[in-house]
């Protein structure tokens, strides 16, 4: 019964028949292949949303460190700033009026300490008041020089303090960074 079939219409049927199961393994082959590069985005996305969300957690982690370490640092400042204004405060008690009257300042004194506020390092270079040598007695009183010399301590211990406060943040944040990236190596 086979052989009643023309040979051209089995040629057909086979052609149609290796057609279609091509076509069927193609859209399977395409189908799996569609699911795992779906199944690859899915895994990447995710990979993104938790590393996004690891780093989330340490940049929350170093600006807690920045604001607690610029929260002490404010409070070491004030700290100063009111023991400056206390000592300031105290001046005209231990160094009076009349103590400024009987004892001028001597112009090279003056000279001498502008020059190292200015970081000038030759006090020959700072001028004197007209018709005045060094060892003669300048209008800066020795109270008004007490509070300009408290004021540049409390400046340089406002710097210290600046100095200890970043020396102690980059420490808590070169640990937190430690830690973070030791979480990342421990999950590859």
């Amino acid at each position: 019964m086979f052989n009643l079939i023309p040979l051209w219409l089995k040629a057909a049927i086979l052609g149609g028949a290796a057609l279609a199961g091509v076509s069927i393994g193609w859209w399977f082959t395409y189908d799996h292949y569609r699911g795992v590069l779906a199944e690859e985005k899915l895994a990447r996305a995710n990979d993104v949303i938790h590393f996004y969300t690891k780093g989330a957690i340490a940049q929350k982690k170093a600006d807690e460190i920045t604001f607690a370490r610029n929260a002490k640092n404010a409070a070491a400042h004030q700290q100063i700033q009111t023991v400056y204004r206390n000592i300031v405060e105290k001046v005209p008690t231990y160094v009076t009026v009349e103590t400024d009257r009987a004892f001028a300042l001597p112009c090279g004194f003056i000279r001498l300490h502008d020059a190292a506020a200015a970081s000038n390092p030759d006090p020959s270079r700072v001028p004197l008041p007209a018709g005045k040598s060094d060892g003669d007695g300048c209008d800066v009183t020795i109270s008004h020089a007490s509070a300009v010399i408290a004021g540049n301590y409390a400046l340089a211990l406002g710097w210290q303090a600046d100095l200890k406060a970043w020396n102690g943040w980059y420490a808590e944040q070169k640990t937190n960074y430690d830690a973070w990236v030791a979480s990342l190596k421990k999950e590859n």
